[in-house]
């Protein structure tokens, strides 16, 4: 047994490296994008801001970096921040590592986050499910694929993928006279085998006013430090066009959120710095746009954090239902997006506790 604990401990040291290894890589390779560059480019910083940033580093990881993140998140709002936190560690070292990776897996698998409604986080309906290719409804009773496009045929539902899904991909609503029998049929084969099936939620006015067809979500970043849970600037995430979902990596745009007014911020982005003081299809100003229930969110997303403590570092889509209550969309462990956050608000992800987090960086990289 002592053995085969060792053999384990050695794997998983060898995958741990290897992981971290690719992640840096990439985000890496993700800022030397020529569109990210320009956008870096664009802001200039002091040089009392390079140095007392070069300083701040140095001082809590254990080392200075590159200026890039910093220059790219301050590009957004003209707002420079010493203490942003740079994509570079977020997800390599603070999902990566930081998180317990079996958790992590699990819990990034949609079939699981749904336990989190006993400890009394709504979430949307779960209508059936289907993991690794065993369907059943929402009491548990099995049924064929036939089965279930035939209960589905002339409904409108709510279809994505439970596991390796990201910015909106492999999630699709589907209206009630959008697909034959066939289709239908069709359409759960291109999900097969993990995926589940909800209901379609009824937005919260004032978020359905700012685009119809999407749900609108709010993404609440979480920390777990020192024994408290602690929010991160939050954002809502708005469609465009036609689109059902609400990711900026498939054509939404996202705002701040003045946490205390429960409104908007005056501008929207696009990751590639397009802005808008208003919705480009329904025209609704984003300055001061009031959306009540804001404050419930955070609530809700902090006793999220505290039930997964074991998961410091979370990224959380919420929205609101036609009463106004939250509603837990997705959880993410693993692949999170600390970008969007700063950008949108021109605040540190971590505020306050931005020091304390490099220093936990930098030990567990044995650099401090």
């Amino acid at each position: 047994m002592n053995v085969l604990s060792g053999i384990r401990k050695t794997l998983d040291s060898v995958e741990s490296d290897l992981l971290l290894f690719s992640s840096f890589q990439h985000e890496r390779k993700k800022i030397r994008d020529p569109r990210r560059q320009a956008i870096v480019r664009s802001f200039v910083p002091t040089e009392q801001q390079i140095s007392d940033t070069r300083k701040f580093f140095k001082e809590n990881l254990g080392r200075s970096i590159p200026l890039d993140w910093h220059r790219e998140y301050a590009a957004f709002t003209g707002n420079y921040c010493i203490d942003y936190f740079p994509e570079l560690f977020y997800i390599p070292v603070c999902q990566g590592l930081l998180n317990h990776r079996s958790f992590a897996r699990a819990f990034d698998d949609k079939h699981f986050s749904i336990c989190l409604t006993s400890a009394g986080i709504k979430m949307p309906h779960r209508l059936f499910e289907c993991a690794d290719g065993c369907l059943v409804d929402y009491e548990g009773v099995s049924l064929s694929l036939d089965e279930l496009a035939a209960r589905l045929s002339g409904t409108t539902y709510f279809i994505k993928k439970t596991v390796n899904t990201n910015s909106g991909k492999g999630c699709r609503k589907v209206q009630a006279t959008e697909l034959d029998l066939e289709e239908t049929a069709e359409l759960l084969r291109s999900f097969f085998p993990d995926f589940c099936i909800e209901e379609v939620l009824k937005p919260f006015d004032a978020l359905r006013r700012l685009h119809p067809s999407s749900i609108n979500t709010f993404r609440v970043a979480t920390h777990f430090v020192d024994g408290e849970a602690f929010c991160s600037p939050l954002l809502l995430r708005i469609g465009r066009g036609k689109s059902a979902v609400d990711n900026a990596h498939s054509g939404g745009i996202f705002v701040g959120v003045d946490e205390r007014t429960e409104s908007l911020l005056p501008w929207a982005y696009t990751e590639f710095l397009d802005k808008f003081d208003s919705h480009p299809d329904t025209g609704i100003i984003f300055s001061s746009y009031v959306i009540k229930g804001i404050k419930k969110i955070i609530d809700s997303a902090l006793c999220v954090q505290r039930i997964l403590a074991i998961l410091p570092f979370l990224d959380l889509d919420f929205t609101l239902d036609q009463d106004g209550n939250p509603v837990l969309i997705e959880l993410n462990s693993m692949d999170g997006s600390p970008w969007m956050s700063q950008m949108a608000n021109g605040r540190p992800l971590f505020g306050k506790n931005t020091a304390r987090i490099l220093q936990i960086v930098g030990s567990r990289l044995g650099w401090r």
